[in-house]
Order: C-alpha cells, then sequence, then structure tokens
C-alpha cells in the first residue's frame, strides 16, 4: 500500500485548510491534551510533521511513543538521541517514499520490541516526574 493512500487522522489544526479535502486525510480538529493521546493509542503509528522544529522534539511525540504507537517523524539529533534506532525518521525532501519503504518494511516483531524500547526509555527519561525534576532543578539552580 502506498503511504498515500493509508489513513491520516489530523489531532489540531493546519493552515492549509485544503488538506483536509484529500480522500485519506480526516481532520479532528483541536482536542484536549488527554484526548488527543486516547485518539493515538488506538493507532499503531504516530506521524509528526513540523516543518519548523528542525532540532528539538514534541512532548506530543514523545508522549504517543509511551502510548505504545510508533513514532514517524523527521529526523534531526536531538529525535535520534532519544529514539535510537526505534522510530521512522525522514527527511521532508522525500517524505512520502522514506515512510512507505520503512513503514512496509518494519515486521511485527520489531515492532513490538520497539515500542516496548520507547516505552522504557520514555518512563525511565521523560516522564513527567523526571521532567518535573529538572526543571524544578533548573529553577532553583537560577533563583540563587
Amino acid at each position: 500500500m502506498s503511504v498515500k493512500e493509508y489513513p491520516v487522522y489530523i489531532v489540531g489544526e493546519v493552515a492549509d485548510k485544503e488538506i483536509g479535502k484529500k480522500r485519506n486525510i480526516f481532520m479532528l480538529g483541536k482536542k484536549a491534551y488527554k484526548e488527543s493521546f486516547d485518539i493515538i493509542r488506538a493507532y499503531k503509528y504516530a506521524l509528526d510533521i513540523e516543518p519548523n522544529f528542525m532540532c528539538g522534539v514534541h512532548d506530543r511525540i514523545i508522549r504517543s511513543a509511551d502510548a505504545g504507537t510508533y513514532p514517524v517523524i523527521n529526523n534531526n539529533y536531538m529525535r535520534r538521541d532519544i529514539f535510537k534506532n526505534n522510530a521512522v525518521y525522514y527527511r521532508y525532501d522525500d517524505i512520502d517514499d522514506r515512510i512507505e519503504r520503512a513503514i512496509n518494511s518494519i515486521d511485527e516483531q520489531k515492532y513490538i520490541e520497539s515500542v516496548k524500547n520507547l516505552q522504557n526509555i520514555v518512563n525511565n527519561n521523560y516522564s513527567w516526574e523526571v521532567l518535573l525534576n529538572k526543571i524544578i532543578t533548573h529553577y532553583k539552580c537560577y533563583k540563587k
């Protein structure tokens, strides 16, 4: 199956309203933070397209990995550092081909292992508690 045939559900808003007119794209609109992850949890892959975010990572893609989805994300050094070999990486100049090849080459065993690895990575390094402790430590450091 071509990546252009996969159903794509977009949570949130997009500037280009024409995108929702394509037959395989469904606009779900704005959702509450928790509700968006209930939606993501129902699917096998979480595609993150953020062309302006070239050297960082969104919380939502970390949380979707923790929810058990396989991340399909643009390639940058921070994302590689976090997700390692447990994600499909693409570049914007070859997004369709790369995603299609990657998704079609992932067997079920690799998918299961990668999802478990990601959940461990997130729980050990990016849980709400860990992130809160980092913020508090940072705040105390600058407060002195």
